[in-house]
C-alpha cells in the first residue's frame, strides 16, 4: 500500500473516533471503549524474546477486548506496541488461529476467544496499517515541544515507515 493511501486510510479512521487533538494512553482507551461498547483493558506480560514471541496481542472476546504488551521494555516501546494493536483493532484486522496464544497463555479457555492478533499471525498490508496508526496515535500523545528524544524516535520510525512502505 503506498504511504499517502496509507495515511489517508489511517487518518480516516481515527477521524471516525472524534478525539481529542492530544489524548494521555488511559483517556484513549476509555474513549475507544465508549466507541466500540465494550471494554478495553491493558496486560503488561513478561513476553520471551524468542523467535515468533509477539511483543504484543489483541484478544477479542464477547465481553471485552484485551491487549498484552511486553511489559519488560521501555515505556515508550510499550506506548507503541499499544497503538500498535489498537490499530489492529480500530481496522478490525482478524484472525482465530488461537496457537500462539495458548503457546503463551496455556490455562486460557481459548473458546471464549472471538478473534487474536498477534504479529506472526497477519498480512504485510495489515501491519502497514496497525503501524500507520500507532504513528498518528503517537503523535496525539506525544509533544515534540516537551520531548525531544520522543519526537526523534518518532521522526525515525515514521522515515523507516515509509522506506518498507515503498518497498
Amino acid at each position: 500500500m503506498r504511504l499517502r493511501r496509507l495515511e489517508r486510510m489511517a487518518a480516516g479512521v481515527l477521524e471516525e473516533l472524534s478525539m481529542p487533538r492530544l489524548i494521555t494512553m488511559s483517556a484513549l482507551c476509555a474513549h475507544i471503549s465508549v466507541a466500540r461498547k465494550r471494554p478495553l483493558h491493558l496486560h503488561p506480560l513478561t513476553m520471551v524474546g524468542a523467535p515468533g514471541t509477539p511483543g504484543g496481542m489483541w484478544i477479542e472476546t464477547r465481553a471485552a477486548d484485551h491487549i498484552f504488551y511486553n511489559g519488560d521494555t521501555r515505556p515508550l516501546h510499550q506506548q507503541h506496541i499499544i497503538l500498535h494493536e489498537i490499530g489492529h483493532m480500530l481496522c478490525c484486522h482478524r484472525n482465530t488461529d488461537t496457537d500462539a496464544l495458548a503457546a503463551i497463555m496455556p490455562d486460557l479457555d481459548v473458546g471464549m476467544i472471538r478473534s487474536v492478533l498477534t504479529r506472526s499471525t497477519y498480512s504485510l498490508v495489515a501491519e502497514q496499517e496497525a503501524e500507520m496508526i500507532a504513528t498518528l496515535l503517537a503523535q496525539r500523545m506525544q509533544s515534540p515541544e516537551h520531548d525531544p528524544q520522543a519526537a526523534h524516535i518518532l521522526d525515525e520510525f515514521s522515515n523507516q515507515a515509509s522506506r518498507d512502505v515503498r518497498r
